[in-house]
């Protein structure tokens, strides 16, 4: 099986980098994982391959909108996945990952969510307002896909509930 996992980077000291390494390795033993990030910081067993979305490493303005220019074209490379595996996605990768689904219904979307900062807790105000631009976007993304993984009791009862009842 074919596996793309979409995130937007995977660095050595991060919680949320440091799970998605587990559960990549776990997954890589019987399947075939391509991992798209905008960074990269680790390495991963035979069974993985790293591909920049851009094909330009770094998390700049200029890479996002790249992305978005870059839509139609990553699209078409997520068809040939069985299952696209997201977890804490780039909202500019997103129309991608979902045109992908039109192009081929076959694909499975997945979600792997974690959790968003709340935006109160970010200081500048570019920060407030992507985070209420995320949790808009990440919703109606979770809404489209087949399923959501939240590990924590929080979080299905904050978010995943809300998703299937709106």
């Amino acid at each position: 099986m074919n596996i793309a996992y979409i995130t937007t980077q995977l660095v050595e000291h991060d919680a949320a980098s440091n799970n998605t390494a587990n559960v990549l390795e776990r997954m890589a033993d019987s399947h075939s994982i391509d991992i798209f990030a905008f960074i990269f910081e680790r390495r991963y067993s035979q069974n993985m391959r790293s591909i920049l979305y851009t094909g330009r490493t770094g998390h700049t303005l200029l890479n996002t909108m790249r992305s978005l220019i870059m839509t139609f074209k990553m699209a078409r490379s997520f068809t040939k996945y069985n299952i696209l595996f997201m977890a804490g996605t780039e909202i500019s990768v997103l129309p991608a990952v979902h045109l992908a689904k039109l192009y081929n219904p076959h694909v499975r979307l997945i979600w792997d969510f974690h959790g968003l900062t709340p935006a109160r807790f970010h200081k500048s105000m570019k920060d407030r307002v992507l985070t209420v631009i995320r949790k808009y976007v990440y919703k109606i993304s979770m809404q489209l896909s087949e399923l959501v993984i939240a590990d924590s009791r929080y979080l299905v009862k904050r978010w995943v509930s809300k998703i299937s009842s709106e």
